[in-house]
């Protein structure tokens, strides 16, 4: 059985969780999957998605666990990459956050004839 480090269950933890949000936000609201590859395999299914995503992820996991066992820079590479996902992670849901909250509004507001071509974002 292959150990992970405990980077890389940290890694596998964050990869979950965002799974879990994701779903559960396209499940409660009007947001949609950024990414474009995945967004094809989650048109198709859910599980699929999950998969998929489980997978990639797995490979890349498997890549970094070699390297943080067969260089020195292998802990390095790790933390960046973990800092990296929840950086992106929360500075695109932050993002999506105002962009829905405050910055469509105040368009819709000031811009009243674009109305029907926003209309397809909520």
């Amino acid at each position: 059985m292959f150990n992970f480090s405990k980077y890389g269950k940290i890694l596998l933890l964050i990869i979950l969780i965002d799974i879990f949000v994701t779903i559960g936000l396209l499940n409660i609201g009007p947001f949609f999957e950024s990414n474009p590859i995945m967004l094809e395999f989650l048109s198709h299914s859910v599980a699929l998605f999950v998969c998929v995503k489980i997978l990639l992820s797995a490979i890349g996991i498997l890549a970094l666990e070699y390297l943080n066992k067969n260089y020195n820079y292998g802990r390095l590479v790790y933390l960046t990459t973990i800092w990296s996902y929840i950086s992106l992670y929360l500075l695109l849901s932050v993002g999506a956050y105002l962009l829905y909250s405050y910055l469509i509004p105040l368009l819709l507001y000031f811009f009243p004839t674009i109305s029907p071509a926003m209309s397809v974002l909520f």
